[in-house]
């Protein structure tokens, strides 16, 4: 439920953001893509769509893909 929250907030700062900067077109449109930019970068950290099993199969993918590079490059002395 906590993301509804977050979806009504983006759609709010948006209406502030049109209404705040009618006058100046260049503003409203650099505003609004901060608004979007923001969401976009909280739902790819919160990941609100990903259930607990896909987020553990995704860490252990990462977990393995990381070992088989460290493990690929050598550290020279």
């Amino acid at each position: 439920w906590y993301w509804m929250v977050v979806i009504v907030a983006r759609k709010l700062a948006i209406v502030l953001t049109a209404l705040l900067f009618r006058k100046n077109a260049t503003i409203q449109m650099c505003m609004i893509l901060l608004v979007m930019f923001l969401a976009y970068a909280a739902q790819v950290r919160c990941s609100p769509y990903m259930s607990e099993h896909e987020r553990l199969q995704v860490l252990e993918r990462f977990a393995a893909e990381i070992e088989t590079n460290c493990s690929a490059v050598k550290i020279r002395d």
